[in-house]
C-alpha cells in the first residue's frame, strides 16, 4: 500500500485533471522513440513523453509526463519515470502566479525518489506567434531519499544502497522557451531547478522538431540532469539523446 509522504502527486494530479475535465480543451504533443541493438550486444532504449495544456479563462494548467526504459544483454539499465503539474493564474496578460507538483523515481538514479511541491510568480517575456519565452520564480518544500548503485568490475549492477530521505525546503527556477525558425521547424527549451540546502536539482530539455504533416513532427533531443551532491559513487550528471515521433495533440 503506498504510505502518504510530503504530497501524494498521482492521486492530486489524476483529482485535478478530472475536476477540469468537464471544460477542457487539451493541447500538446506525446512523443515516442526506440533504440534496438543486435550483434555482439543486445541493447534496447526507449523513451517516451506526454506534454498537454489546457487554458480556461485565467487559468492555465499543465500535466507533463515522461518516462526511460533500457536493457543490455537482457539486464535492465534504465528504468526512470517523471511526473509534473503545474497551474497558473494570470495576474496580468503576461505576469502570472503558479503552484506545481513533481514526482520521479529512478532505479539507477543517485535517488531512487524525488517529490516537491512549489509556488511562485512568473513572467511572460516574449509571447507571439513566432517567439515564446517565459520565466519563473518559487519557493516550496521537497522529499528525497538518496541511493547508491553498487557495480562490479563488468558495469553489472550487483546492489542498491538507499540511504536516508530528507525534507528540506527548496528555491524553485524554471524557464520555458519556444521559437520558429521555418514554417516546419522549431526549436524548443525547457529548464528546471530546484535547489535545496542539500541538493540541486538541475533538468534542461533541448530539442529541434522538424514537422512532417499537420499531426506528427521527428524530434531530436538532447536531455541534460544534475544533482550536485549524490550519494557517494553516484554520478552528478546524466545526459540522453532523442529520436522521437511527435504527435500534436489538440
Amino acid at each position: 500500500m503506498m504510505k502518504l509522504r510530503l504530497f501524494s502527486p498521482i492521486p492530486v494530479c489524476a483529482l485535478i485533471l478530472a475536476s477540469t475535465s468537464v471544460h477542457a480543451q487539451w493541447s500538446g504533443s506525446g512523443e515516442v522513440g526506440a533504440v534496438s541493438a543486435r550483434g555482439n550486444s543486445h541493447t534496447d532504449n526507449a523513451n517516451a513523453k506526454l506534454d498537454i495544456a489546457d487554458q480556461i479563462d485565467d487559468w492555465k494548467h499543465s500535466f507533463y509526463a515522461a518516462g526511460l526504459y533500457g536493457s543490455q544483454d537482457s539486464e535492465t539499465s534504465a528504468n526512470r519515470w517523471e511526473t509534473r503539474w503545474q497551474s497558473d493564474y494570470n495576474i496580468t496578460p503576461r505576469l502570472y502566479w503558479f503552484g506545481g507538483l513533481r514526482y520521479e523515481r529512478d532505479q539507477f538514479g543517485a535517488f531512487s525518489f524525488q517529490e516537491s511541491a512549489s509556488t511562485g510568480a512568473g513572467y511572460k517575456f516574449i509571447d507571439n506567434d513566432t517567439t515564446k519565452f517565459a520565466a519563473q520564480l518559487g519557493v516550496g518544500a521537497k522529499r528525497a531519499r538518496e541511493q547508491t548503485v553498487v557495480k562490479d568490475e563488468s558495469n553489472d549492477v550487483i546492489d542498491r544502497i538507499n540511504g536516508d530521505t530528507t525534507t528540506r525546503g527548496l528555491a524553485t527556477a524554471g524557464a520555458n522557451f519556444e521559437h520558429t525558425l521555418t514554417a516546419t521547424t522549431k526549436v524548443i527549451d525547457k529548464l528546471v531547478v530546484e535547489a535545496a540546502s542539500d541538493n540541486t536539482f538541475i533538468q534542461n530539455d533541448l530539442a529541434l522538431q522538424v514537422a512532417i504533416n499537420d499531426k506528427f513532427s521527428l524530434s531530436v533531443g538532447y536531455g541534460v540532469r544534475e544533482n550536485t551532491s549524490p550519494a557517494p559513487d553516484s554520478e552528478r550528471i546524466d545526459t540522453i539523446t532523442t529520436l522521437n515521433l511527435v504527435y500534436k495533440i489538440k
